[in-house]
């Protein structure tokens, strides 16, 4: 069976030799030294900018030849982050090795490279200095966190009871999509903000390695309540939660 560094070498060894491909790394995991057995590979490219399509015919062509690849996924343009993105299984690989590929124009100017967000490239080959840090990185432009708290103290206090509607009205499932999205999503973005603000809009990916360990502890119990009566004992000892983190947060006033 493949592993994850035969796959990463043989897309190093196709692209490398490109003229027009600027840089090649590895983030997520690896970034952050966190790679596991259940670990995806993810490769972003640095290509100028009129050979993208060109870039990812020979990423593809890399890896097919390596293994037959099972299923591809193609994000949907324009992405949410600006870049082209494929995903590829291959036959001969863990299913959990997913190559998750982002291919980005030379000139753009969100690199990833803000390293308390997205950690420590493992930089393959780099021909101009393209992974050097910029002070105009917008993807380590954050908001004014203060602001953004005080806006999820508003929406918090708005609606979090309407979960509870639905518990007394029997319906389970509601209760449950209500709980995870307008009471405990809003406490980790919250959470986020207090122990974790370069990442404060990661959501609850992640908690465990971002939070201390007795935050990620008390979260996991949160999220999984045993029937329809704890989940309305957790709405209100999420709530306390809250408002005790809102109150060091959001001034007064």
């Amino acid at each position: 069976m493949l592993d994850r560094e035969q796959i990463v070498e043989a897309v190093q060894a196709r692209l490398e030799p490109l003229d027009y491909a600027v840089a090649l790394w590895e983030g997520g995991s690896a970034a952050f030294g966190r790679t596991d057995e259940y670990s995806d590979i993810d490769l972003q490219t640095a290509i100028e900018d009129s050979r993208i399509d060109d870039a990812l015919r020979e990423l593809e062509a890399a890896l097919a030849a390596l293994s037959p690849i099972t299923l591809r996924y193609e994000v949907p343009e324009p992405t949410w982050h600006g870049h082209a993105q494929r995903f590829f299984r291959l036959a001969d690989a863990s299913p959990h090795c997913v190559v998750d590929a982002c291919v980005m124009k030379s000139s753009s100017p969100r690199r990833y490279q803000a390293t308390d967000r997205h950690g420590r490239a493992r930089v393959l080959f780099d021909k101009a200095n393209w992974l050097v840090p910029r002070d105009d990185d917008p993807d380590a432009q954050a908001p004014d966190l203060r602001d953004k708290a005080r806006a999820l103290n508003a929406r918090f206090e708005m609606f979090y009871r309407l979960p509870r509607k639905e518990v007394r009205r029997g319906r389970a499932v509601d209760a449950m999509a209500f709980f995870q999205g307008i009471v405990l999503r809003p406490l980790v973005e919250l959470l986020r903000i207090e122990h974790d603000p370069a990442r404060y809009d990661f959501g609850p990916r992640y908690v465990n390695e971002d939070f201390p360990s007795d935050v990620a502890a008390r979260l996991a119990r949160l999220y999984y309540p045993a029937d329809m009566a704890q989940l309305d004992a957790h709405i209100d000892e999420a709530a306390g939660w809250f408002r005790e983190v809102a109150a060091r947060l959001v001034p007064e006033g």
